[in-house]
């Protein structure tokens, strides 16, 4: 059997909102294996007044959530056209996550801005969005959401790791999959205390020494000690981790970004233990001293791939859900995530007309 896609969009909003990744992509199925075509990638910058309301979305009324909904969906539209125009591309589906505003599978749910519909009706494009809620009403934690993807279109790892605003880890023979920790989302907070947007190469870190005592409250966070499937909150990260860096507050913020990367690279490593080829993706993996102290901890072949699949994966593996989901097929592994039962997830919204 032969099957090739027509262009599908991936849009990935990361809990770090460090822009918003818009791809165009084609996949293919022959002799029983999944492959894919990167047609264009684009990250766009959220203009300051939205990046103010979504970082505060969470402490919103309920009226005003809904407004911001509506309002990132036509911010994604608008993108969405500029990018489509700027490369002559004619899609016929878009896979969009949003900006995750609360992910509580305990409680049952998972919110993310960036409204489908809206988007659907704007770009007259067939949507598909929220893939996180069927699977947590199933018992699941609706994360991650990118083992389908890393199974079918990266066969050739034993684990993917991608190192996004939270990072997280998909391990192939173990069927496990889990949010092992704030990864950009940490970084860039204090990156952002020496007047950085972000630490590039790791030239902040690289200045630092570790913080012995720094790594010990570290290591006795509660999540840590958790057994997957497991996923991480926006709201647990100013609860629990900020208050940790705030003890050592007197101490250098260089000191404290080094010590943070030796913590998560000690993470990944003890995740990955068994490992023996990784695949690095994400915004981190750009952080070449990030990499070297990783490299060093594994026992494993740690590759990161060209800065386009670096930074496109998240994006790539939306459209491909998207079209799964279209088709009627699997899209979220329930043995990864916890659920009772694998699921094809996502809302559909239909351009009018």
């Amino acid at each position: 059997m032969f099957l090739m896609t027509k262009i599908i969009l991936g849009i990935m909003s990361g809990s770090s909102l460090d822009g918003l990744d818009i791809g165009a992509f084609k996949f293919n199925f022959s002799k029983n294996v999944w492959a894919f075509e990167i047609i264009a990638f684009k990250t766009f910058a959220i203009h300051e007044k939205l990046k103010s309301q979504l970082i505060i979305a969470d402490k919103l009324e309920k009226t005003e959530l809904n407004e911001l909904d509506i309002l990132y969906g036509k911010f994604i539209s608008e993108c969405i056209i500029e990018f489509t125009n700027e490369h002559n591309l004619n899609p016929e589906l878009i896979g969009v996550h949003g900006h995750t505003v609360f992910h509580e599978p305990k409680k049952g749910f998972s919110l993310q801005l960036g409204n489908g519909k809206v988007i659907a009706e704007k770009t007259k494009i067939t949507t598909v969005s929220d893939f996180r809620n069927e699977d947590i009403q199933k018992g699941g934690q609706g994360a991650p959401l990118v083992p389908i993807g890393d199974n079918l279109l990266f066969k050739d790892y034993d684990a993917c790791i991608n190192l996004g605003g939270i990072a997280n880890v998909t391990l192939k023979e173990s069927k496990v999959a889990f949010d092992i920790y704030y990864c950009n989302r940490a970084l860039n907070y204090l990156a952002n205390k020496l007047g950085f947007e972000y630490d590039k190469n790791g030239s902040l870190s690289r200045k630092g020494k570790n913080n012995k005592e720094l790594l010990i409250e570290l290591n006795r966070i509660k999540y840590l000690k958790l057994k997957g499937p497991k996923s991480l909150n926006n709201q647990d990260f100013e609860k629990f981790l900020i208050p940790i860096f705030n003890q050592f507050k007197n101490d250098k913020t260089e000191n404290l970004l080094r010590t943070y990367i030796e913590f998560l690279a000690d993470l990944i490593a003890f995740s990955a233990t068994n490992c023996k080829n990784i695949l690095v993706t994400g915004g981190g993996a750009h952080n070449s001293f990030f990499m070297e102290i990783l490299r060093k901890k594994t026992n494993s072949t740690t590759k990161v791939p060209e800065p386009i699949i670096t930074d496109s994966k998240e994006a790539l593996i939306f459209a491909f859900m998207a079209f799964l989901k279209k088709e009627g097929k699997t899209n979220i592994i329930s043995y990864y995530t916890g659920a009772y039962s694998d699921s094809s997830a996502g809302k559909v919204d239909f351009p009018k007309g």
